[in-house]
């Protein structure tokens, strides 16, 4: 089994316009093609008020499609992807929660429906 490693996602801290207290320090308002600059950084103080906006990548494993894996062959790939299996029934995977494609973190349950 291959080993996943924790992904570090880079966070800034940023005020709403319209939550924002009268600031002493204009900013100017991000456009459509220009990501917002950072309020703060880590080494300044945290506003008293405002609305906190986290703005992070999607991240987490990726859901393979388990459709006409006998359950051998689920669990291995399950495990390949830092995923545990609940296999329910025998013969081949006909169903499966959370949906192949969905991004999940790594050690979530997958449940895949079996039959004949």
């Amino acid at each position: 089994m291959e080993s996943t490693g924790a992904v570090i996602v880079s966070a800034g801290l940023y005020q709403s316009e319209a939550m924002a207290a009268p600031a002493t320090e204009s900013k100017p308002s991000p456009s459509a093609g220009n990501p917002p600059s950072p309020l703060v950084s880590a080494s300044d103080p945290l506003p008293s008020r405002g609305t906190v906006v986290l703005d992070v990548e999607q991240g987490g494993i990726v859901v393979p499609s388990f459709a006409g894996k006998s359950v051998r062959s689920a669990i291995e790939m399950a495990e390949d992807s830092g995923l545990d299996l609940a296999a329910v029934g025998s013969g081949l995977a006909r169903d499966q929660t959370p949906a192949a494609g969905s991004h999940v973190a790594a050690g979530s349950q997958v449940t895949v429906k079996f039959a004949r």
